[in-house]
């Protein structure tokens, strides 16, 4: 099958505390964001300056490739986790697999067995907040969106393609809870979050019979997949109404410029860029069969200068970057939002949630223990703006003492009679006069232009004026709000 490159342009809310239930196959209203999702064998080169151009098809960050690991040995290192998997082994199943009711009925657990929202369901996702904060691919997560297609959303922005990509997927498929003892729980003890769907069937093979299969997020950051029941080889599962998929994957924000467009209309565009990917063979996953990913460590982990440039990793190499309005140079961190403007530790690459951060502080191109020095390290920012500081104070200073140096002169010159005087005096008034009717004419020309142009921009709004003023017309002036339509508005 030919590769390609499959743009999607979807809308994007900021996901809260208080995450919110959606629709996820829903079409909301048009507010810009695009998804890049690739072909799983596609590598594509990025361009030069993470700009969307639409004349010309998209381009992505410079030396950056997907890596979508899918290798066959049972036991996996990868980039950022390390796979091993268990096959019809029921010995490590009943090890590892939790009975949610018997969990919380016992007080081991917080968490609830039914939800109004995900029973008798299809293509519906609940929010959950965390009782910790979960490190994937080194972010730390204090929500979860769950789903009643077999996977968790991970991502910042929920929006309606929950299923592209960020998501940590045990089975993904086009499931449903209408059948009778369906369902899907969650509980979380604060050192493991459980989520499972029990009893699951496929919206379109019925005859093929229930699912059950739970996910274990740890504290630590590993990742576990049980599953209890799989009536059917996952290869026999149909991809035609909703997406097959059985792994993890990540991805990235990022704001572009948009080109070949008038000036007036110029804007950016929300392109959420996979990085990459870990696929679990679906051959060895049957019933009894449990997958355990252990999370490497990353260069996210550290939080100082210090530790930073020290971490030695497999595969990474460590900078500490500094975003634009960066604050404390020496000492960093992230928020759970991913997008905090601290310092914090990355890869040389910059592949990660906050590459817009990496990109827009030139992260790439700093030295090696530039912001590692002493904390009166000045950065090349605090630099610009002391010099420009230094020369307004010298600027000042020259007006405020030239005045009296030409006075000094002109006395020591000239004796000014009372005559001459009263004449100077008469001649000075006359002068600020005149320069307050200048000034008072000059901003009455500008009030009187402003008003033309703009009654010619409201009588012709196909012109380059009329359409500047409707992009920036006053109802326009309001934080934008999302648009985004909710099937409703509490959490689980």
């Amino acid at each position: 099958m030919q590769n390609i490159l499959l743009i999607l342009i979807i809308p994007i809310v900021s996901a809260s505390s208080n995450a919110a239930l959606l629709n996820y196959n829903e079409n909301w209203n048009n507010n810009e964001f695009i998804s890049s999702i690739k072909n799983p064998h596609l590598r594509v080169k990025r361009g030069e300056h993470d700009l969307l151009d639409f004349g010309t098809g998209s381009t992505f960050p410079p030396d950056a490739e997907l890596e979508d690991d899918n290798k066959e040995p049972e036991t996996t290192e990868h980039t950022y986790y390390t796979m091993t998997t268990h096959t019809d082994n029921e010995e490590i199943f009943a090890q590892n697999y939790i009975d949610i009711q018997k969990w919380i009925s016992e007080g081991g657990a917080v968490g609830q067995t039914e939800n109004s929202h995900l029973d008798n369901a299809y293509r519906k996702a609940a929010g959950v907040k965390l009782k910790f904060d979960f490190p994937f691919y080194g972010h730390r997560l204090q929500n979860l969106t769950i789903a009643t297609g077999g996977f968790l959303y991970v991502g910042d922005q929920t929006h309606s393609w929950l299923a592209a990509t960020q998501y940590i997927a045990p089975l993904m498929a086009n499931f449903d809870t209408m059948e009778n003892g369906s369902s899907i729980s969650y509980a979380d003890d604060a050192k493991r979050v459980v989520v499972e769907w029990h009893e699951v069937t496929l919206r379109d093979n019925r005859q093929a019979g229930p699912f059950t299969f739970q996910v274990h997020l740890w504290r630590n950051g590993n990742i576990t997949f049980v599953y209890k029941e799989v009536p059917i080889p996952i290869t026999n599962i149909s991809d035609s109404f909703h997406p097959r998929k059985m792994g993890i994957s990540d991805a990235y924000l990022f704001n572009h410029k948009v080109s070949n467009v008038p000036p007036a209309l110029q804007s950016s565009k929300r392109v959420i860029h996979e990085y990459h990917r870990i696929t679990v063979s679906p051959d060895k996953i049957t019933s009894n069969s449990v997958v355990f990913m252990e999370a490497l460590k990353t260069c996210l982990d550290a939080t100082t200068c210090d530790e930073c440039h020290k971490m030695a990793l497999k595969t990474f190499k460590c900078n500490w970057c500094i975003p634009k309005d960066g604050g404390d140079k020496n000492h960093g961190g992230e928020d759970t939002d991913g997008n905090n403007n601290k310092p914090f530790c990355s890869d040389q690459m910059g592949m990660h949630r906050r590459r817009q951060e990496w990109i827009e502080g030139n992260c790439q191109v700093n030295e090696e223990n530039q912001y590692c020095k002493a904390e009166d390290v000045t950065s090349p920012d605090n630099t610009t703006k002391e010099a420009n500081t230094a020369s307004l104070d010298e600027s000042q200073t020259t007006l405020v003492n030239a005045p009296t140096a030409a006075t000094t002169i002109e006395t020591n010159t000239q004796d000014v009679s009372p005559s001459q005087s009263h004449h100077h005096t008469q001649q000075h008034s006359d002068n600020e006069s005149s320069g307050g009717i200048a000034f008072i004419t000059f901003f009455a020309l500008i009030g009187i232009s402003t008003s033309i142009w703009v009654a010619y921009a409201y009588l012709n709004p196909h012109t380059r004026s009329g359409q500047l003023l409707i992009k920036y017309r006053p109802s326009k002036w309001q934080i934008p709000s999302s648009h985004v339509r909710y099937s409703a508005s509490v959490h689980m």
